[in-house]
């Protein structure tokens, strides 16, 4: 089952967990969580993914996110930041009832592992964009 991994796995196995990230992160963890609660608490937003209602709140949406981050990071395309959405989702076995919930909103633990997903779409990923 090891070498079955699929790509997300590999991405956390062999560039998250890993003590340099984790430091990284850890040392910056208040100002991460700022940031998340900022976007989160965004009034304004263009609505084009979010699978339901969302007016502010706890939880960032996919929209509140694309919006603050779209143009905040450099070389980080639209199409970058929703894959990392997508791609820092926790695995879930049985999709629940919530699922449009859980497609729209970030949890916390969402989140940590979206900042190394785009930091590494804007320094190592070199994805053609035309794919």
């Amino acid at each position: 089952m090891e070498g079955k991994l699929v790509p997300w796995h590999r991405f956390r196995r062999e560039l998250m967990y890993d003590l340099e990230v984790n430091n990284i992160m850890e040392v910056n963890l208040v100002s991460i969580r700022k940031l998340y609660f900022a976007i989160a608490y965004l009034t304004k937003w263009e609505k084009k993914r979010n699978l339901i209602t969302h007016f502010g709140g706890a939880e960032p949406t996919i929209d509140q996110i694309l919006c603050f981050m779209k143009d905040k990071v450099p070389d980080v395309t639209e199409r970058k930041i929703v894959r990392s959405f997508y791609l820092s989702k926790m695995v879930v076995s049985l999709e629940s009832d919530n699922s449009s919930r859980e497609y729209t909103f970030m949890k916390w633990p969402e989140f940590i592992e979206l900042i190394p997903r785009l930091a590494y779409f804007k320094y190592v990923d070199s994805e053609d964009e035309q794919n």
